[in-house]
This record gives structure tokens, C-alpha cells and sequence, in this order.
């Protein structure tokens, strides 16, 4: 493919996370919301800077979900 669009190998860097943070910002409606996705971007940076790149996104993914059903529970158990 990058053959055919030489162009793909320059845009795509830029593209895919441009594209993830225009899907993922109008969920950012509420405290809950907010602080997981920020929960699981700082994960993900933190693990890529540590040179384990291969696992940030599901490491991030987790810490993400682990904090939104924490912050979840803890609101439904009388926590707010």
C-alpha cells in the first residue's frame, strides 16, 4: 500500500492518533469519563517511554477500566 500512496508512511503517525482523539473527546462529559481516558493516556505514555511499547495500549486499556469501575462502584456504594 505505501507503494502505491508513498505519502501514507508520513501521514499515518499523525493520522491514527489525531483520529483516536477526535472519537475520544466527546466522552470527556463527566468527571468519571475525564479521568479515566487521562488515566489510560498517561499509562500508555509512560509505558512507551519505558520502552515497552507493545504493551502500552493494553496495559492502558486495563488501568483505564480498572479505574472507571472503581470510581464506579465507589459512587453506586455511597462513595458520592
Amino acid at each position: 500500500m505505501t507503494q502505491r500512496w508513498p505519502l501514507i508512511n508520513d501521514v499515518l503517525p499523525f493520522a491514527l492518533p489525531a483520529l483516536f482523539f477526535v472519537l475520544i473527546v466527546p466522552r470527556c462529559n463527566n468527571r468519571l469519563w475525564s479521568l479515566t481516558i487521562a488515566m489510560s493516556a498517561v499509562t500508555a505514555v509512560i509505558l512507551k517511554v519505558l520502552g515497552y511499547p507493545n504493551l502500552a495500549i493494553p496495559l492502558a486499556a486495563m488501568s483505564g477500566a480498572v479505574l472507571f469501575y472503581a470510581l464506579k462502584n465507589q459512587r453506586i456504594l455511597g462513595g458520592q
